[in-house]
């Protein structure tokens, strides 16, 4: 069985179609797990009014605790072989989770992921498409999705998960970012990831969704622990050798938006010019002068300064 965990906050309008969209899965051994998180509009009657109608939908109701806390409500109870998400204002192709489980299970993987299409909430999505690519990741390669600049590497919602991942992991309260502080983790218990190209999973794009606010600072410094976080995980499991260069595409990744962020700042702060000069010199030099994994390393050891640039933009919020 497959336990599909759907946090639901205020999404009235959008709730209905991403139920529909759940029980018409032509994989039929599926619980479907609504977390009603405190909403203040009818969106948990309307989780109740499903759950009437088709008993594999369990609805629970909490106070409000953001989309890690009902993630991890959703995976307290869950109690099927593998686990999957959807965001409640995001709906998905009727295919997709049996798409994901056959690919799982032909491949032995730990994880299977599908692409998905944006959609804006006045659209209807286009068919699933007729035939996928196939790609399949193991062994230290797996890592790479901690590095990922694609979108659909680095999100909870797309994927199908064996349960064990979740037997000892939790998603992080309070984070705005919460799907790039779980992949280490994530990656890290995957021995084999198999990738789908078909775009199985319709991403809803609305104005007013926690991920299209504008870009705050607290946004942006969340992001900068979660990317100095992965940079640790690397460092901790010691991957930041010269045969693992997603190490050094980190570096990169945390650098450029770290200089993207200082700039949203009026007052300069004291230690960005040291930190910028060092990132520059370290990322520039050439291999036969200072070797790459030196780079890498020396860069490693800068997070804990950024740290505390962090908590200094902090105590200005």
């Amino acid at each position: 069985m497959i336990s599909i965990i759907v946090p639901v906050y205020n999404v009235e309008n959008y709730a209905r179609k991403c139920i529909e969209s759940l029980i018409s899965q032509t994989y039929k051994d599926i619980e479907i797990i609504l977390v009603d998180d405190g909403s203040t509009d009818s969106s948990g009657a309307i989780c109740d009014e499903y759950a009437q109608k088709d008993n594999r939908i369990k609805v629970i109701h909490k106070e409000n605790g953001g989309l890690s806390d009902a993630r991890n409500a959703g995976l307290d109870i869950a109690s099927g072989d593998y686990i999957g998400f959807v965001d409640s204002d995001d709906y998905i192709d009727e295919h997709m989770y049996g798409h994901l489980y056959d690919i799982l299970v032909d491949n032995n993987a730990d994880m299977s992921v599908c692409d998905f299409l944006e959609v804006s909430d006045t659209d209807d999505a286009k068919d699933a498409q007729s035939e996928s690519k196939i790609e399949i990741i193991e062994d230290k390669d797996v890592y790479k999705l901690v590095t990922s600049f694609n979108t659909a590497d680095i999100t909870a919602w797309n994927k199908l998960y064996k349960r064990d991942i979740f037997s000892d992991y939790r998603f992080e309260k309070g984070r705005l970012h919460e799907d790039q502080w779980a992949i280490p983790y994530v990656v890290s218990k995957c021995n084999r990831i198999v990738k789908s190209s078909a775009k199985l999973y319709y991403y809803v794009t609305r104005n007013d969704s926690i991920s299209k606010t504008r870009l705050s600072p607290k946004r942006m410094w969340d992001l900068l622990d979660a990317l100095s976080n992965s940079c640790g995980f690397f460092k901790d499991k010691r991957l930041y050798d010269e045969q693992n260069i997603e190490a050094h595409n980190l570096c990169n990744q945390i650098m450029d938006f770290y200089e993207n962020a200082c700039d949203f700042f009026d007052e300069p702060i004291g230690i960005k010019k040291e930190l910028h000069d060092y990132f520059k010199k370290s990322m520039q030099l050439n291999s036969n002068v200072f070797s790459f994994k030196q780079v890498v390393y020396n860069s490693f050891m800068l997070f804990p300064q950024i740290g505390i640039v962090i908590k200094k933009i902090r105590e200005r919020m």
